[in-house]
């Protein structure tokens, strides 16, 4: 017997930890589609991560009426490995912060010491 509700049926199937961590899926998919967005450079790249959103939150409003069982659950997961495969990678690639170059150590501060007494050692 199926619930009415995909968020109950995992809190009843797995406890308290399974919803958090399924509700942790749903969040950080969100997350991850709009650094994915944001740093795609074509449009089409943009439109793409943006209809996966969009998907993704027809999941989520469908998940408040219904629950998916049997093999109704694929197309889920068809999106949770579409999301994996392709923002995940553009999170990489997205640019990072660079450091100021004059943020480094000085090779004789007392930071760098226990590591010049090994290097004297080894010599």
């Amino acid at each position: 017997m199926g619930t009415a509700n995909q968020y109950v049926a995992n809190a009843i199937n797995g406890g308290l930890l399974s919803l958090l961590l399924f509700i942790a899926i749903l969040v950080y998919g969100f997350k991850y589609l709009g650094i994915a967005r944001r740093a795609a450079t074509e449009k089409h790249e943009s439109l793409f991560f943006w209809s996966l959103a969009v998907a993704l939150c027809a999941h989520v409003v469908s998940f408040f009426g219904i629950s998916y069982w049997d093999q109704s659950i694929v197309g889920w997961y068809v999106l949770l490995a579409f999301i994996s495969a392709t923002a995940v990678p553009q999170k990489i690639n997205a640019p990072m912060p660079q450091f100021r170059p004059g943020l480094e150590l000085a090779p004789d501060s007392r930071a760098m010491a226990p590591a010049n007494q090994w290097a004297a050692r080894v010599r």
